[in-house]
């Protein structure tokens, strides 16, 4: 980091996947961590508003994970221009209104008797 830089406290970055896990990004191939700023514009809360809504178009199949990934490795800051819509973050990224997701599966999510999901 010293070199990359110089004189800022480390406490200044955060240590990012350019392509989200959460997007099929490589956890730790060194091609794809980078330093990102924790302020000023385009920084590590942006990053991570338009993984989180990316993520959740790639699954409702309103986009595709090809695109998504390219657009982010691409340039996530028009990325986020594009997707981090106020009505996408709004629909995806906040949920206070919204059922709260389930954090394990119920019971009535398998078949009992052979222990396996329906």
């Amino acid at each position: 980091m010293a070199d990359q830089h110089p004189g800022e406290p480390m406490a200044a970055y955060e240590l990012d996947h350019l392509v989200p896990i959460s997007l099929g990004g490589a956890p730790l191939d060194h091609r794809n961590l980078w330093l990102q700023p924790r302020a000023g514009q385009a920084n590590a809360a942006d990053k991570n508003v338009l993984a989180y809504v990316l993520w959740r178009l790639v699954c409702e199949r309103r986009v595709k994970l090809d695109d998504a990934q390219s657009a982010i490795r691409r340039n996530w800051i028009a990325a986020y221009q594009i997707y981090a819509t106020p009505e996408n973050v709004a629909q995806y990224h906040f949920r206070s209104n919204r059922e709260p997701y389930r954090t394990r599966p119920s019971s009535a999510d398998f078949d009992l008797d052979l222990n396996r999901r329906k």
